[in-house]
C-alpha cells in the first residue's frame, strides 16, 4: 500500500530532516518540538520524520504521553526506551529505571543519560515523543535535562504538543536554558489547495463542489477533513452529493468542545451562529444570564485555545472566526 501523503507539511518536515543531518554529520545533537492546536497534523509529521530517521540509519525511541499514563511517573520516557526493534533498555532495565522514577528521579537522569550516551556511541539516535502536553512532572524534569547532557552526542530529541502555557515545551524555551537550542515548528492550518489535494487523494477522483464546500469550512484542520472523507469513503453510495455529517466528525467536534468547559462553548456556539466575530459587549448581552466578567473570561478561553481565530490570521491576530459547530 502507498504511504499518506501528508499534504501542506515539507517545510516542516524538511526542517526536520536537516536537523538529523546536522546531527549525524557534527555528532552533536538538537530538540525540535512540533507545536499547534489539536488534530493539526503534529502526530502525522512526527511518524513521518520518525521513518525518514530509520531510512538514514538512526536508532529510533519512539512513545507518547497521555493523560493514561501520566499516573505513572516517566513512564513517556520509559516506553520510548522499550521502543522499537531493537530497544535502548532491556525490560529488567526499564523495571529498574521505574523503581528511580519514582523513589529517586535525580538517579533516574544519571542513569538514562549514561544509557543514552552508551548507545550514542554507536550511531546517531532520535527519541521522539508525541503529546508533550501530558507529560508528567517526572518525564518533564528528565527530559529537559536529557538534551543538554546530551548536547555533544548525536541525540535528536523530538516532542509534539498542543498549545499550553505550563508544560514541557516552556521547560525547553525558558530563558538562559543551556544548550542544544530548541526548535520549535509551528503547524498552522493547511490552506484549501492542501485539503482539496486530500480529498482528491482519499478518493481517487475530484470532490463534487458541495463537499469541498464542507471541508472548507474545517477551518484548516487535517483531523476534522480525514473525518469528513472517512465518512464519504464510508456511505452505501458512495456520492458525496448528499453528504451527511459522519457521525465520527460530529462526536469529535464535541469533544473538542467538552474540552472548553460549559460557557466557553456557549460562547463558541454563539459565535458560530451569527459567523463573525463578536464584541465583548454583544457577547455578554446574548448571554445575559451569565455576570459579564464571566463571559469575557470565556472569551479569554476561547482566543487561548485558538477555537475563535481565523486559519489565515492565526499567527498574526487574535481575531475570531469559528469552525463547525456540530
Amino acid at each position: 500500500m502507498a504511504k499518506t501523503v501528508l499534504r501542506g507539511r515539507s517545510a516542516a518536515i524538511a526542517t526536520a530532516l536537516a536537523a538529523l543531518r546536522r546531527a549525524r554529520a557534527s555528532g552533536s545533537g538538537s530538540t525540535l518540538v512540533f507545536e499547534g492546536e489539536p488534530g493539526i497534523g503534529k502526530s502525522a509529521v512526527l511518524a513521518a520524520v520518525v521513518d525518514h530517521a530509520v531510512a538514514m540509519g538512526f536508532a529510533c525511541a519512539v512513545s507518547k504521553a497521555d493523560q493514561i499514563t501520566g499516573i505513572s511517573p516517566a513512564a513517556p520516557l520509559l516506553l520510548a526506551l522499550r521502543s522499537g526493534p531493537r530497544p535502548i533498555a532491556t525490560a529488567e532495565g526499564i523495571a529498574a529505571l521505574a523503581r528511580q522514577a519514582t523513589a529517586e528521579p535525580i538517579l533516574l537522569l544519571e542513569d538514562v543519560t549514561a544509557l543514552l550516551q552508551r548507545r550514542a556511541d554507536e550511531g546517531a539516535l532520535l527519541i521522539a515523543v508525541d503529546d508533550v502536553q501530558w507529560a508528567d512532572p517526572v518525564s518533564r524534569l528528565v527530559l529537559r535535562s536529557l538534551p543538554a547532557r546530551l548536547a555533544r552526542s548525536p541525540v535528536v530529541w523530538m516532542f509534539a504538543s498542543r498549545h499550553v502555557e505550563h508544560g514541557l515545551v516552556e521547560d525547553l524555551m525558558r530563558p538562559g536554558w543551556p544548550d542544544p537550542p530548541v526548535e520549535v515548528i509551528e503547524l498552522g492550518p493547511l490552506d484549501s489547495a492542501d485539503i482539496v489535494a486530500m480529498a482528491q487523494d482519499r478518493l481517487n477522483r475530484e470532490p463534487s463542489p458541495e463537499l469541498v464546500g464542507l471541508l472548507e469550512r474545517v477551518g484548516g484542520n487535517p483531523f476534522f477533513a480525514t473525518q469528513i472523507l472517512d465518512g464519504v469513503v464510508a456511505s452505501p453510495s458512495g456520492d458525496d452529493d448528499r453528504i451527511d455529517l459522519p457521525t465520527g466528525f460530529v462526536l469529535g467536534v464535541r469533544r473538542r468542545l467538552a474540552e472548553l468547559g460549559e460557557l466557553p462553548t456557549r460562547v463558541l456556539r454563539a459565535t458560530a451562529v451569527f459567523g463573525r466575530p463578536l464584541a465583548v459587549e454583544d457577547m455578554t448581552a446574548l448571554l445575559a444570564d451569565q455576570p459579564a466578567a464571566a463571559v469575557a473570561a470565556a472569551l479569554d478561553v476561547q482566543q487561548a485555545r485558538r477555537a475563535l481565530t481565523r486559519p489565515a490570521e492565526q499567527h498574526r491576530a487574535r481575531r475570531g472566526h469559528p469552525l463547525i459547530i456540530a
